[in-house]
């Protein structure tokens, strides 16, 4: 069970322990991908110390570093009422994964973390802000498309260019919406199982009135023309980011809204 967040905390202030320092690095790296900040720690002293006077708004560390100093970590984050509220995401190679959880982890993470992995479990523990998009398509210069309209709005973008990466992803990330091409999709076979996710299909070619009527079956949201070129998809694209984070995740699906022309 998550732990409530400290009421002081800073927003999005990642505190990274570990003695190996390519690891803090690549962490790092990887934080400030996601618009968070953070301080680093290599010894367990130096992640007390960090932990109670900056009140970061999650941990990150590694029970295996130095012996077992992190595990005593772990117990200590547990036991002080300074930092007993701070979740605490572990990163490990250890296959203990119920006893991480039981000395008072949040998440555990296995070594080495992909960064929708990383950036769902910030995301669960409310130490990350960042609204997430899943984009599925196969077209790189789609997904690069995507990014430069979304990146600036405050959306992390996960790129995804198979379906079947889609499926891990947003598992890992449970996303705030999911930008998929349905060519993509569809050649794949493959279909999104999950009803509580905003769904916004793009049709980058003209589709027929049958395709068209078992698309709007599978959405959440709405379909929307795929040519970039054409002003119509940056707009057609904020109304359907705006409905999906202005309406509440449904229970079930909802009626989509065909936002392409007859």
């Amino acid at each position: 069970m998550a732990s409530q967040r400290p009421s002081d905390y800073q927003e999005g202030l990642v505190l990274v322990v570990d003695d190996d320092v390519k690891w803090r690095e690549s962490v790092a790296l990887t934080l400030k991908r996601l618009g968070c900040t953070t301080v680093e720690a290599e010894t367990v002293d130096e992640a007390i110390f960090s932990a109670r006077t900056l009140r970061p708004a999650a941990i990150i560390t590694d029970v295996a570093m130095m012996g077992n100093e992190g595990w005593m970590l772990l117990r200590v984050l547990s036991a002080d009422p300074l930092t007993h509220t701070i979740p605490v995401i572990v990163t490990t190679a250890l296959p203990e994964v119920m006893d991480i959880l039981a000395a008072g982890a949040q998440a555990v993470l296995s070594k080495p973390v992909p960064d929708d992995e990383l950036a769902g479990a910030l995301k669960r523990v409310g130490a990350c802000n960042h609204r997430f998009v899943v984009a599925v398509d196969e077209d790189p210069q789609a997904l690069d498309m995507y990014e430069r309209m979304l990146a600036p709005q405050g959306y992390h973008v996960v790129r995804c260019s198979s379906a079947k990466r889609m499926e891990a992803v947003v598992e890992n990330t449970e996303p705030d919406l999911v930008l998929v091409n349905w060519m993509t999709l569809l050649s794949s076979g493959r279909e999104i199982e999950r009803t509580d996710l905003p769904i916004v299909g793009v049709a980058p070619h003209p589709l027929s009135p049958r395709v068209r009527a078992e698309l709007r079956q599978k959405l959440t949201i709405s379909l929307i023309p795929g040519d970039g070129t054409r002003p119509s998809f940056r707009v057609h694209l904020g109304a359907a980011l705006r409905a999906a984070t202005l309406t509440e995740r449904p229970p079930s699906r909802r009626e989509p809204r065909d936002t392409l022309p007859p």
